[in-house]
């Protein structure tokens, strides 16, 4: 499937959710999905507040949502389009560098970086897996499948907790700016540390 992306335009076309198992053993279904609260916030790492250096703002918006079949799953996806640096970015005491450029940037590089989407939602049913879905896909055995759940949000991230949830296309840079990469290793490094020792619990 071929993506249009406007010249110079920041964004990409990801899977934002799929009715593969996550990495928590846990279904959900796309179509049970209710995106009617939604503002169209995609956040880095659902991130509300400063974390992992950045100030907690959302780093995108969603221009739109499309249910897509695969041979291997049903999701949905997303175009994202990511923010431009503001222009009197660092004038109120922000620093380091913009996360949305960080970003996009990653996603250029090969191997792209920084593919994955991740939704932020609240769970309102869930159930085992009827036996016609079971024969269909023997991987929900024994699996909670959550079939109505409120989409709140999603975001970037590194890894995320469906593994099908990644990137589809990326639009191309027309014009490179220069960026500081040491900052940009050295931040997405922090934050990946961070969120590891989170994991396992560490101080």
């Amino acid at each position: 499937m071929a993506f249009q992306f406007d010249p110079g335009e920041r964004a990409d076309v990801s899977f934002i959710t799929t009715d593969s198992v996550d990495r928590e053993g846990e279904v959900f279904l796309p179509h049970g999905g209710d995106w009617s609260q939604y503002n169209r916030v995609v956040t880095w790492c659902h991130a509300y507040g400063p974390v992992d250096g950045w100030i907690g703002l959302p780093v995108a918006a969603c221009l739109w949502m499309k249910p897509k079949t695969t041979a291997e799953f049903t999701g949905t996806l997303a175009k994202t389009r990511y923010y431009e640096k503001p222009t009197d970015w660092g004038n109120s005491g922000a620093s380091g560098p913009w996360l949305p450029t960080v970003i996009t940037e990653l996603q250029r590089q090969n191997p792209p970086g920084c593919t994955g989407k991740s939704i932020g939602c609240i769970p309102l049913n869930v159930r085992e897996a009827t036996r016609d879905e079971i024969r269909r896909r023997p991987d929900w055995q024994g699996k909670p499948i959550f079939d109505r759940w409120l989409g709140l949000e999603y975001a970037v991230c590194p890894v995320p907790m469906n593994p099908s949830c990644e990137l589809e296309a990326v639009a191309k840079m027309t014009a490179r700016k220069r960026i500081d990469h040491r900052a940009i290793a050295e931040m997405v490094t922090d934050a990946l540390r961070n969120r590891i020792e989170r994991a396992m619990g560490l101080p």
